[in-house]
């Protein structure tokens, strides 16, 4: 993920949240940007002209230090996002350190020093001047985009115009950080003690880094002007995809949303129904994944999504749709049900047409999934449930949405890969890229990097992932040649019981069911779970153990080894899968090897527990020394050790092996 700017004591921080110029998350990108550059001026030069200015008679001294008072009380201004205090305090600042720099003309012997330096100050201040006055004028966007889209009117406003407006400004501070860049590297510090010369150079380092991301930042509101279709309109394709039926990226989708913004407006969204366009189109050229060997002979748009890596997923559904007599789409964008509950948490009860009660985050899955398939027995208008939902969700997001609370949901999903996005144009999906938008699959490996992902596919023809709970368990063992062998179980439960029956009951009964359609019991989940398992590891990983039922397989497409078998699951019923296999890892002792793991969640997949082990063949095979995260477990009878974490989202281990 990309890095944010924080106090320059601190390094900048992976994992950190994502934010956007042309939407509400501008405030805090705002914030942590002029905080950062305030940071630096006051935390590092001021030791630089506190040393200076010791010649200076007492009242260029005070106007001194009145400009870093005045920096200071910016940079809480901004903290507290207090936009209209900080600008006075920039303001205030600026004019100061001009004053500073026209009485220095005393100065003996350092006088092109101190120059740079207050240049240096002001450069800064002007900066923060500029970006205060971006974000006061940006602040009322979301305010403007929510009201635009409520009207709907053929009179609203252009909403990317303010964006577009201050792209000169945004280039302006750009030109003066860089200025300021150059004014420290230019600097004469042989007058400078070392303690300062090192603090300088520091300074300067922290400096340039926060250059580079401001460079990143006019990147996003140039990209973010496309999105939000400022010169053209830009078009979605939205993939609802249902992980209560797993499949690759995150479920089956039979359904899909048609949508448009201009000028920030939102001119479009359609649902329609995924069967429209598959009964229109086969693609003979599509090879059977082996996962839909025995499921299926053809692979429609609805099956599109097997690969693992959601914009190869993506690009290959946009192509199948226009092929099938649909548009050209500039980005895909897939959401699934943990997203849609989390929404419907902040928006509140929803109210279908033609149903007797509302529908909210608790019940919404199980009452929309019910009449959705009722409906089909009953042969009424498919999917008319779905299609008022949907239409009542885009009037709350516009009507009662908390832009806040929304963005924080909406990065969160992100993170877990409930959200994914993909563009067709480069430098967009560049973008989403390097922020881990775009749920990716890496094809290169570091060097002795290991691979673990379990990707499941629901065969089954229902719902019941829902209920299924996992644990994955790794046992890894390096010998003293550096190769590493691992035995890896997989461990799924299905939690249905009669008690979520009892629920599903309490929830439809206010929409007048006194009696369930048979068969949806089946779907829901009372059903069993029948799915195929595949398990990636890095290319040339080996099967060591003898077991029939697991195959072996390349991906090309992702340069990776799989290893695949099928599972099927009664309710209330336990099944594991254990197996051995050797990693395509050759470790260097030298004297010691670090030993890395990176561990993809599957999208969509929720209650999964990874689990990881060390094991010693004997007294002298290496030993970890070094392990992040912390090991929390030893075995009270072999002291080997282990940890375990809820699997929620992409992690990293890693440990340093020593013989």
């Amino acid at each position: 993920m990309t890095k944010k700017f924080t106090d320059i004591k601190n390094k900048l921080k992976p994992n950190s949240t994502k934010n956007f110029v042309w939407n509400p998350k501008a405030k805090k990108q705002f914030n942590l940007f002029i905080v950062s550059i305030v940071g630096l001026f006051i935390c590092l030069n001021l030791v630089i002209f506190a040393n200076q200015l010791k010649g200076f008679i007492a009242t260029l001294l005070d106007t001194s230090m009145q400009s870093f008072e005045s920096l200071s009380s910016a940079k809480n201004s901004v903290s507290y996002a207090n936009f209209e205090d900080s600008l006075d305090s920039f303001k205030q600042a600026e004019q100061n350190f001009n004053t500073l720099a026209n009485d220095t003309w005393f100065l003996r012997g350092s006088v092109a020093f101190t120059n740079k330096l207050t240049s240096s100050g002001s450069l800064l201040a002007e900066s923060g001047t500029l970006l205060s006055q971006i974000a006061l004028k940006l602040e009322n966007s979301p305010a403007k985009f929510i009201s635009a889209n409520q009207s709907k009117s053929e009179s609203n406003p252009n909403l990317t115009f303010d964006l577009a407006k201050e792209i000169p400004n945004l280039l302006k501070v750009e030109q003066n950080l860089t200025q300021v860049v150059k004014n420290l590297e230019s600097l004469n510090q042989t007058i400078l003690p070392p303690s300062l010369k090192k603090k300088l150079n520091l300074g300067l380092d922290d400096l340039k880094k926060a250059t580079i991301e401001y460079s990143k930042l006019i990147d996003i509101a140039y990209i973010g002007l496309d999105l939000l279709g400022h010169q053209v309109p830009h078009s979605y394709l939205i993939l609802i995809q249902n992980n209560y039926e797993i499949r690759a990226t995150g479920g089956f989708f039979g359904s899909f949303i048609k949508a448009e913004v201009n000028k920030g407006v939102l001119t479009r969204f359609e649902l329609e129904d995924v069967y429209k366009y598959d009964g229109v189109l086969f693609d003979p050229s599509f090879v059977i994944p082996p996962e839909f060997e025995g499921f299926t002979d053809k692979i429609f748009i609805r099956d599109a999504n097997y690969t693992p890596d959601f914009a190869i997923s993506a690009a290959r559904i946009e192509t199948m749709v226009q092929r099938a007599g649909g548009q050209s789409f500039d980005t895909v964008i897939s959401i699934d049900q943990e997203l849609i509950k989390d929404i419907l948490k902040i928006v509140g009860p929803i109210k279908i047409n033609g149903l007797n009660a509302s529908v909210n985050a608790e019940n919404y899955d199980t009452v929309l999934t019910y009449f959705i398939e009722a409906e089909k027995d009953i042969n009424a208008e498919d999917k008319k449930v779905l299609k008022s939902f949907m239409s009542g969700f885009e009037q709350k997001i516009f009507q009662s949405i908390d832009f806040k609370n929304l963005v924080q949901i909406l990065l969160d999903n992100l993170n877990k890969e409930h959200l994914q996005i993909y563009s067709k144009k480069s430098d967009i999906q560049q973008l989403f890229q390097s922020l881990n938008f775009t749920g990716s699959i890496p094809k290169e490996l570091a060097k002795n990097q290991d691979y673990l992902h379990v990707n499941n596919t629901s065969v089954g023809g229902n719902k019941t992932d829902k209920f299924i709970k996992q644990r994955f368990i790794q046992e890894t063992q390096i010998n003293k040649s550096g190769k590493v062998n691992h035995k890896l179980t997989i461990r799924r439960h299905h939690s249905f019981s009669d008690r979520v029956e009892f629920q599903w009951q309490n929830y439809l009964a206010p929409f007048g069911v006194t009696e369930m359609v048979d068969f949806t019991r089946y779907i829901l989940g009372r059903g069993d779970n029948k799915v195929v398992i595949k398990v990636y590891v890095p290319k040339g990983s080996k099967l060591v153990s003898n077991n029939k039922n697991i195959k072996t397989y390349s991906d090309k497409q992702l340069n990776k080894t799989y290893f695949l078998f099928e599972m099927l699951l009664k309710p209330q019923e336990t099944k594991e899968v254990t197996f051995e296999y050797e990693s395509n890892i050759d470790l260097d002792f030298d004297p010691v090897a670090n030993y890395e793991l990176l561990i993809q969640n599957q999208p969509g997949v929720v209650n999964t527990i990874f689990e990881k082990k060390y094991s010693y063949a004997n007294s002298n095979a290496p030993r970890i020394y070094a392990h992040i995260p912390n090991l929390a477990k030893f075995d009270p009878e072999t002291g080997e050790p282990s940890l375990d974490f809820d699997l929620v989202q992409d992690a990293k281990i890693t440990a340093v092996f020593a013989k």
